[in-house]
């Protein structure tokens, strides 16, 4: 008989296969005699449970069990098989596992005798499913927040601009400026979801990460008491991909964070650092960017739950968003943001954003809006809300702009019978009846030369054939803003 034909060698070699799989599986092998209790493992059983010893039942009840997961007191189970639900070990380090256990009764002269059996660490699984969850919250989160986002948009798109239409007619009042405060804060809870969600993604565009810090430290500054220093020290030189205000919401929220904790606790000599280098980590390039204040730090119970969502540090007056959605934007860039405790006190947000190699555009900046008076082409806004239509066409031409709204596409075709010079529509995407961009077609063959633009409250818009997109809600003088840029932009290609 040749080796290979060997049954000693032959069952040799099954058993260490045996080991093999056993060892790759992360599986353990026990065995309990029922009148002794005396409990005899194999060293897997050791690695997976992190014990100096075999456990018996009850002291695996009692000193290795997580506390929510304890079975207590139980009668053997009859002759056959038996397995436990998925359940939590923690282990003498602290670590928490996650095991099944299976396994048979065997009976000797009618009663149960023996005990055998496997447990599997299936902490791996477990944590795969828990990431699968989430992310099917987040999907249904994100479905929600869309249709929330499009509701609550199209409402501020009508308050927004009768406010500031108010304004301008010389109403001055606290109960304006409430009012005011109140739909911007609106409109700042539905942006935060929609960051969060993840639903609102556009085309990232090339941009100086110098600019965006001194931009938004300038714009923030604004809102800066005297008693609050912002301190900027930029050296950064690099370019990074960005979706367009990415970058701004994450560092203003930062920022803004920073002065409301300072000015809260009253801190002398409060001040506020952002720092920005180009540096070198994990074999990439990076830009990185460092918020510190010198306030009073963030509370120990809030600091591992910090960029959850609805975690607040603010007591009422604060989303528990602006973090969360902060977290979202960043990590949805490929970059990083992470909390640290600096050595002198206070609260320190360490930002990685990956750089890029390609040079930023020129600019295109918009001339007043007066200046062109003479040659704005006439404005088409087509919408099913008649109230947005009427404000819409009421700012516009406040603003210099000939507007004529319809709200759809049998009253488009009389409009377009009459008058074809329009260069530029505002196009509502959710029209009744049928989607906005069914309408695109006869836009582009009846005003061929004409921007057109959709006009929405939606998020995560597919352009299609479409130029761009205005995102409801806005200020009139932000939307002509937005259409003045829009033209000089088409104008210079």
């Amino acid at each position: 008989m040749s080796d290979a034909q060997d049954p000693h060698q032959a069952a040799q070699l099954g058993r260490r296969r045996l080991e093999e799989a056993l060892e790759a599986s992360k599986v353990g092998t026990w065995q309990l005699d029922l009148r002794s209790n005396q409990v005899v493992w194999d060293r897997r059983m050791y690695a997976i449970t992190g014990s100096d010893r075999p456990l018996t039942v009850d002291e695996w009840d009692r000193e290795l069990a997580h506390p929510d997961d304890r079975l207590g007191a139980r009668p053997i189970p009859p002759e056959g098989r038996f397995s436990t639900p998925p359940l939590r070990i923690q282990r003498s380090d602290g670590t928490i596992r996650w095991v099944i256990s299976s396994g048979s009764v065997i009976s000797e002269d009618g009663e149960p005798r023996w005990m055998v059996g496997a447990t599997v660490d299936i902490t791996e699984q477990q944590q795969l499913q828990e990431q699968l969850a989430k992310a099917q919250q987040l999907e249904s989160l994100g479905h929600l927040t869309a249709g929330v986002a499009h509701n609550f948009n199209n409402m501020l798109q009508i308050i927004q601009p009768c406010l500031e239409a108010l304004r301008q007619a010389g109403v001055a009042t606290r109960d304006l400026e409430d009012a005011v405060a109140a739909s911007n804060k609106a409109a700042q809870v539905v942006a935060e979801l929609i960051a969060y969600s993840g639903q609102h993604r556009r085309d990232t565009v090339v941009t100086s990460a110098a600019q965006v810090c001194r931009d938004t430290a300038r714009l923030c500054q604004r809102s800066f008491p005297p008693s609050v220093q912002l301190e900027l020290d930029i050296r950064t030189t690099c370019s990074i991909l960005a979706e367009p205000g990415s970058l701004e919401q994450v560092l203003g929220n930062l920022l803004l964070n920073a002065r409301d904790a300072l000015v809260e606790a009253e801190t002398p000599d409060a001040r506020v650092s952002l720092q920005a280098e180009c540096v070198d980590r994990f074999d990439e390039h990076w830009v990185e960017i460092v918020c510190v204040d010198n306030g009073p730090g963030i509370a120990e119970n809030v600091r591992d739950r910090l960029f959850e969502p609805f975690v607040t540090t603010k007591r009422d007056r604060g989303t528990g968003l602006g973090l969360a959605s902060c977290q979202s934007i960043v990590q949805r860039h490929g970059g990083q943001l992470a909390y640290r405790i600096p050595d002198e006190g206070g609260t320190e947000f360490l930002l990685l954003w990956p750089t890029t190699d390609r040079e930023p555009a020129p600019a295109i900046h918009a001339a007043p809006s007066d200046t062109l008076a003479s040659d704005k082409p006439p404005i088409l806004c087509i919408d099913d809300d008649e109230v947005i239509r009427r404000l819409v066409a009421r700012g516009l031409e406040y603003h210099g702009f000939e507007t004529e709204a319809v709200g759809g596409a049998a009253a488009l075709d009389a409009l377009l019978d009459r008058r074809a010079d329009f260069g530029f529509v505002l196009l509502d995407r959710s029209l009744r009846g049928a989607a906005g961009g069914t309408l695109l077609p006869v836009l582009r063959r009846r005003l061929p030369n004409a921007l057109v633009y959709f006009f929405t409250g939606e998020i995560g818009i597919d352009l299609a054939e479409a130029d761009g997109v205005v995102s409801k809600p806005l200020t009139m003088s932000k939307l002509a803003e937005a259409i003045d840029t829009a033209l000089r932009q088409a104008a210079a290609e």
